[in-house]
């Protein structure tokens, strides 16, 4: 039995057919994660070595080219780079495209393995990364405090920091900037030298000194308890009563070499929010969480904490990306919905029936349902490439539909039953519409093939459309085929009367007028086409040499520019400038935002490095004490704001004159192109 011949003998069941996949469909659609891009794993792995204190030139020698001697022989390697910085190794392993990264990451251990035996002992534990976009941070906070500040970095991390990791879908909470806590041994090297001791056995005393011990067990009665001998220190007296050494029967303690306070650590970032001295809060999202709902659930938490906060603390929000892919996910989706509805009044316009507009129209919502399914099934996200994809198949999917219903028709001005012409009609044409459908779907299809990051982007577009247009096909030739049989029991002729024209037939006989006048001029132009066949086939070939001739003419890109309100600036001072004098640039370059740019709601800065700031390099990103990131969050486009773009050329020579600016990096683009690709000049 034949679809069109199962789907019009058996409506009933037909029609719960599509039911069940409309239910589905829903569900599978609301389970979908929301994201800006498909997650995308390049075939690369990092190897992060800190090595405190040590010039590049001692990384390089030391730790970088071990590492890199000892990496060179992992297995399906492309390349191999490094970078040195002051503290800082990391080296680079690019793979193949299409190889197990998680094969390859205990290749890389093993072999690390290796190297570890040969590299100083002051450096601290080589750390293997691997890199995904589900890393790239969804959200950035800024807070900041007048009187509160030397508690800032305390109070974040405790009533915001702790909360937010328990939130689902947050993975990491890092605070960058302000003053964190750390108790500070001033030890005075006259009286280090009176005593004969040396700044090692401070170190090693302290080490020896703090610590819990486990002390066994202790069973009474029914009771069995856990017992341990607590030697960790709880406050600053107790370090300056550690015994550090005994002379000559004299007892040498902490506090007769040295001064103990509770303090904090060296200030190596300094960073402002709208002006004022605070910190930064970098939010990451755990792979396949949804990035839209993870924000939104921050968002809700944040309202709720800084309610509990110091009246004097200050939360911004300073870049969102859920903002972003909201927009252009509801600027695709309104895309979509336009098509389709454009796709609709067309399909009337030449069909001028309801009815039979009706039967087409539904093709569009059954065929992007059932794509729903296998989105969901394949693990896949609403983004902007499976957008994508729907708005280029929505005005193919009625190809089939379209096929269909004309030629039941056909068969029914005949004289035959809805249902024999249903049935005869979509037989008729069914294996036309499959080979059509075929010949579309064989133009996708090798974009499946595709390797590298553009394989992992165009390789959904690609299924997705194949899905569609074979679930249009089904659905031509089951739904469209039995709806047929129930909804064109009569044609528009029998409708008219003779006597009283109704407004449905004057449009009717109107546009049958024109259909007519089109059909004769194409068979004029289609007559002296066929009598002039060689000047035909000669236009063709200019047309088509002048074709690739335009296409030499434009230019290339891998990810186009995009406005997301989001500017950033890069200032690289000289190397070796202290911070403090990097700040002084700093807030040279925040006067220059403030006094030129009317359309900023907000704007940070950075000066320096932090701790957890050296793994920016692992991006691709500067970093050190003579490094400067500014950055603004810009009102929404629109007639009366000037494009980001514009902005950045107008800044970009003021920024440039300011003393000691030796380099210059401004971006405009969303985190993901920025982080990924690159972004700015």
């Amino acid at each position: 039995m034949r679809l069109p011949e199962f789907g019009v003998k058996f409506p009933v069941t037909n029609f719960m057919i599509f039911f069940a996949i409309l239910i589905v469909g829903l569900f599978s659609l609301s389970k979908l994660p929301v994201d800006l891009m498909p997650e995308i794993e390049p075939a690369a792995i990092s190897v992060v070595t800190v090595y405190e204190g040590a010039g590049a030139e001692d990384v390089e020698s030391k730790v970088t080219e071990i590492v890199e001697n000892n990496l060179a022989t992992v297995s399906n390697l492309d390349k191999i780079t490094s970078r040195s910085m002051e503290g800082l190794s990391v080296v680079t392993c690019r793979f193949k495209w299409g190889i197990n990264l998680d094969e390859a990451s205990n290749d890389v251990r093993d072999k690390l393995e290796f190297a570890k035996r040969t590299l100083p002992d002051e450096i601290e534990t080589p750390i293997v990364f691997k890199f995904n976009t589900a890393m790239i941070p969804i959200l950035f906070m800024g807070a900041n405090a007048d009187v509160s500040y030397p508690q800032l970095y305390h109070i974040i991390d405790k009533q915001i920091g702790d909360y937010l990791k328990t939130i689902p879908g947050v993975g990491s909470v890092q605070i960058i900037g302000a003053l964190e806590r750390q108790i500070n041994v001033k030890i005075d090297r006259a009286k280090l030298e009176g005593y004969h001791l040396s700044v090692g056995n401070i170190s090693d005393r302290l080490a020896r000194e703090n610590v819990t011990l486990p002390a066994g067990d202790l069973k009474i009665g029914y009771t069995d308890y856990d017992l341990r001998v607590p030697g960790e220190y709880t406050n600053t007296e107790e370090m300056k009563n550690i015994i550090i050494a005994q002379q000559d029967d004299k007892i040498v303690y902490l506090k007769d070499v040295a001064e103990v306070e509770d303090s904090f650590k060296e200030e190596t970032m300094i960073v402002r929010n709208n002006g004022k001295s605070g910190l930064m809060v970098m939010i990451q999202k755990r792979s396949g969480a949804n990035t839209v709902e993870v924000a939104k659930k921050i968002q809700g938490a944040l309202k709720t904490i800084s309610k509990r906060l110091p009246r004097d603390v200050n939360l911004v929000i300073l870049m969102d990306s859920s903002e972003h892919i909201i927009q252009s996910i509801k600027d695709l989706t309104g895309t979509i919905y336009w098509g389709g509805i454009f796709v609709i009044l067309v399909v009337y316009l030449f069909l001028r029936q309801i009815r039979a507009s009706i039967i087409i129209a539904l093709t569009i919502p059954f065929s992007l349902i059932i794509c729903f399914i296998f989105m969901y099934m394949l693990g896949y996200t609403i983004n902007v490439m499976s957008l994508s994809s729907l708005a280029i198949a929505i005005g193919m999917v009625v190809d089939n539909a379209i096929v269909i219903v004309d030629n039941v028709m056909r068969h029914r001005e005949k004289g035959e039953k809805p249902k024999e012409a249903a049935i005869f009609g979509s037989s008729e044409v069914g294996l036309a519409i499959a080979a059509s459908t075929f010949t579309t779907v064989v133009v996708f299809l090798p974009m499946m093939f595709l390797s590298g990051i553009t394989g992992i982007m165009f390789r959904q577009l690609a299924i997705l459309i194949t899905v569609t247009l074979l679930a249009s096909l089904f659905t031509a030739l089951t739904f469209s085929a039995a709806l047929c049989s129930k909804l064109l029991n009569s044609l528009p002729q029998e409708n008219f009367k003779s006597d009283k024209k109704s407004l449905y037939q004057k449009f009717y006989e109107a546009s049958n007028r024109y259909f007519e006048y089109i059909e004769k001029k194409y068979s004029v132009v289609l007559d002296w086409a066929l009598k002039h066949k060689k000047t035909t086939v000669l236009i063709a070939i200019s047309v088509f040499a002048f074709s690739i001739f335009l296409m030499s003419r434009v230019g290339t890109e891998f990810i186009p520019e995009e406005d997301t309100g989001d500017l950033n600036v890069q200032v690289e001072l000289p190397v070796g400038t202290r911070v403090e004098e990097t700040d002084k640039i700093a807030k040279k370059v925040e006067i220059i935002f403030k006094e030129n740019i009317p359309e900023m709601v907000d704007i940070f800065s950075r000066s320096g490095q932090s701790s957890s700031g050296r793994f920016g390099a692992v991006f691709g990103g500067r970093i050190g004490s003579n490094i400067i990131v500014v950055g603004a969050k810009l009102q929404k486009l629109d007639k009366r704001t000037r494009p980001a773009k514009e902005i950045a050329e107008a800044i970009r020579p003021k920024i440039q004159a300011l003393p000691g600016v030796k380099k210059l990096n401004i971006s405009a683009g969303s985190p993901f192109s920025r982080i990924l690709f690159g972004g700015g000049k």
